[in-house]
């Protein structure tokens, strides 16, 4: 749970107001998990393996290693073992983890993927070494490995260099990931399906993410003047309009003047339908949004006056209490659908198939203009080419960061494309969109 702000403020706890905190059983506050997560935040204690640079955590950061610990320790209490006493082998390794990747400690039955085993045992690890730091369990010990990965060299370009790292023994090893995304005619009919079952607000929010490759949590903190609220002050470049943004990005964060966290900045574009969309609704439906909160009665004086600062600067309130939309909200909405793509299609996927359509649609409308024939794919060495030049350009911009490991996800997903004997309907038909070509 989060501190109420002004609450914290009045109290003279400034410095705790912004703090997760735990609570256990019937309204019991966890005293230890609490402990552990401020001094994560105050940067009192500081795992071995992260270099203290004396920044704090983010509001997200935080949120990501409370939830991480509560799946642990209700792992433990449904196990019937004490944290003071779990041990890393025994417990962590080959209780913990190995009932997240059978599935059996899952709120789906399904296996779950390495990345969030490896992310929630970790989290596991750092609380179990403060807690004997602190003193209140004994020592924890973790069984390391030594391994060679390979790393760019600084004074080579293009070539490899080598370097032992230790890793935790038992880490589970993420298994090579073909890219599945949906074609645009299903992403179509998933975001209606979202404005009919979650309301209008969260269906533009998941529509902005596909059409601008955001973040979920620079989406839920979009700015109700990041689009200017004059059109005459939009910065419009054919057929996109350009904006700058900041709030939920990642990387270092500064404070603004009322207290929000703000990350490294860049600019982004977006059609200038969408940006019409989102005018339509900061004037039309935001109001009427807005009002909504005044209608709950139950929610203390000091958090009405937080919310009420919070709504003057959030563009996206929600359509039943106009409260801001939350991170967890907009993942429940582009989730927990009747008529998704297929499972597993989440917002993180949002950014990969716009980087996905944008880097198609651009190799092929250079492939046309060279005059390459639509039933024969260009050279595997011409995309690559091609691809290389829009992700510097294009991609990369938008989306903030894209790691080598997901550069070759990308391209892998353009050769398939492309080796299609038969190219879909839907890349013809954003060709010939492209192409102005009509259909009658």
């Amino acid at each position: 749970m989060w501190p109420i702000l002004g609450q914290m403020q009045e109290s003279g706890f400034q410095h705790l107001a912004k703090i997760p905190f735990v609570i256990a059983g019937a309204n019991g506050y966890h005293r230890e998990a609490s402990w552990y997560l401020r001094d994560r935040a105050l940067l009192a204690w500081t795992p071995s393996n992260i270099q203290n640079n004396g920044r704090h955590p983010t509001r997200q950061s935080l949120s990501t290693y409370a939830s991480s610990l509560l799946d642990f320790l209700n792992w433990s209490e449904s196990t019937s073992r004490d944290w003071r006493t779990v041990e890393y082998t025994g417990d962590l390794i080959h209780g913990y983890q190995v009932q997240m990747g059978s599935g059996l400690w899952s709120a789906s039955g399904n296996p779950l993927s390495a990345q969030t085993i490896n992310m929630r045992v970790g989290e596991a690890l750092r609380f179990l070494q403060w807690a004997a730091a602190r003193c209140l369990r004994k020592p924890f010990d973790t069984i390391t490995d030594t391994r060679r990965v390979s790393r760019p060299s600084h004074q080579h370009a293009g070539k490899q260099g080598q370097r032992d790292i230790e890793v935790r023994a038992g880490k589970v090893r993420p298994d090579p990931v073909t890219l599945r995304l949906p074609n645009p005619p299903e992403v179509a009919r998933w975001l209606k399906v979202v404005g009919v079952e979650k309301g209008v607000t969260k269906a533009l929010m998941c529509d902005l993410i596909v059409q601008t490759a955001i973040r979920r949590e620079e989406a839920c903190q979009w700015r109700v003047d990041t689009l200017p609220l004059s059109r005459n002050d939009w910065n419009i470049n054919d057929d996109t309009v350009t904006v700058k943004i900041g709030y939920g990005s990642k990387g270092g964060k500064t404070t603004d003047e009322n207290g929000d966290e703000c990350g490294p900045s860049r600019y982004i574009t977006m059609p200038v339908s969408m940006a019409e969309r989102l005018h339509h609704y900061r004037e039309n439906i935001l109001p009427a949004n807005r009002s909504n909160l005044a209608r709950e009665n139950t929610t203390a004086p000091v958090e009405r006056r937080e919310l009420a600062k919070a709504i003057t600067r959030q563009l996206f309130l929600s359509d039943t209490n106009g409260r801001p939309i939350q991170n967890h909200t907009l993942y429940d909405a582009w989730t927990n659908v009747s008529d998704r793509p297929f499972q597993g299609w989440s917002p993180h996927c949002g950014r990969h198939y716009w980087a996905c359509e944008t880097l198609l649609r651009a190799i092929k409308k250079n492939a046309a203009a060279l005059g390459f024939p639509l039933h024969v794919a260009p050279s595997s060495n011409w995309i690559t080419d091609c691809a290389n030049d829009t992700l510097m350009m294009v991609i990369k911009p938008q989306l903030g960061y894209v790691s080598a490991a997901t550069t070759k996800q990308y391209l892998k997903w353009v050769f398939q494309a492309f080796a299609q004997a038969d190219l879909n309907d839907h890349y013809q038909a954003a060709l010939d969109a492209d192409m102005g070509v009509s259909n009658g």
